[in-house]
């Protein structure tokens, strides 16, 4: 499906729009998504990361046109993920098998379940009617298109991975890791790679 149809849809976009252009678009996409990143924040308690993208919905919903234009990044309130996903991992929930879901891609149990938690309580579709509507069902395309063409270089370095499957499982799981450590303020523990060996 992504070599005969959303690669060179994805492909046709990035080449024949200017780089500006798809910039607008991502902020404009990520800017609905704010509400619901707030929505998690408040369940996941962290009430300054829900300040702050409430902020950010506020100041790119006007001052930046709609969200065509990040101007809250410009002002220091930067932009960060928040899915239902991330709180079930908040509050200890495992993430279970992973699946690979066709046209959808990567998942494990949990974030498929945070999937659809955050595509039927979606602020923005809930207000606006929906993705059965002229605006949800263009939104879930550029959505798609975006999350396409962000990934590209991705999908570029998979044709010289030895074992493209394994690479995509270990690239996912590490990202969403990631996030829930974000979720749940922890930091991953690292080697101090500056400490001198103990002399035996």
């Amino acid at each position: 499906l992504d070599r005969m149809a959303f690669g060179p849809i994805a492909h046709a976009y990035m080449t024949t729009t200017p780089g500006a252009v798809r910039n607008s678009v991502s902020a404009a996409v990520n800017n609905l998504g704010e509400p619901g990143t707030v929505l998690n924040d408040v369940v996941q308690g962290h009430p300054r990361r829900a300040g702050r993208a409430t902020s950010r919905f506020a100041i790119n919903s006007t001052l930046g046109v709609l969200g065509l234009f990040d101007v809250a990044a410009k002002m220091g309130l930067a932009y960060h993920d928040g899915d239902f996903a991330q709180t079930l991992g908040r509050y200890g929930v495992k993430s279970g098998p992973y699946l690979y879901i066709p046209v959808l891609g990567p998942s494990t149990f949990r974030e498929g379940v945070g999937r659809v938690v955050d595509f039927m309580t979606d602020p923005v579709s809930l207000v606006l009617g929906g993705y059965t509507t002229t605006f949800g069902g263009t939104r879930l395309g550029v959505s798609a298109l975006k999350a396409r063409s962000n990934a590209d270089p991705a999908f570029r370095a998979l044709n010289d991975a030895t074992d493209p499957y394994a690479t995509v499982r270990s690239a996912y799981s590490q990202r969403r890791a990631s996030l829930i450590r974000e979720a749940t303020g922890k930091l991953q523990a690292l080697p101090d790679f500056d400490e001198a060996p103990s002399p035996r």
